[in-house]
């Protein structure tokens, strides 16, 4: 088992007056889900809060893991896999040069000048 890392928390800014806030205490709530206890930086403000952080989906799958942990693709994967969304460049058009193509219109507006 790797070792474990201390957990790097995103900064919050507080609700109230948007001053940055300082984390004041954290807690594990589940394998997913964590508790943390964030305190404004403005004296004047002062305002005390909790935010809850939870991973959500999946974006790069584990090398190793974990057979209780349930986590869903991000949706554009999803989507690629199903066939909704295409890659960009990969459009059904008939090539120009190809010989079995329909006729295009040769019509052309007469320029002015």
């Amino acid at each position: 088992m790797a070792p474990r890392t201390k957990h790097r928390l995103p900064g919050m800014a507080c609700p109230h007056c948007n001053t940055p806030a300082t984390q004041r205490t954290a807690r594990s709530l589940s394998s997913l889900v964590r508790e943390v206890t964030y305190r404004c930086d403005n004296d004047a403000c002062g305002h005390g809060f909790v935010v809850q952080i939870e991973a959500i989906r999946t974006t790069i799958p584990s090398a190793a893991p974990n057979p209780d942990i349930h986590l869903p693709f991000a949706a554009p994967a999803r989507k690629m896999a199903s066939g909704s969304l295409r890659p960009a460049n990969d459009d059904h058009r008939t090539p120009a040069n190809d010989d079995d193509a329909p006729p295009r219109s040769t019509a052309t507006t007469p320029m002015t000048g």
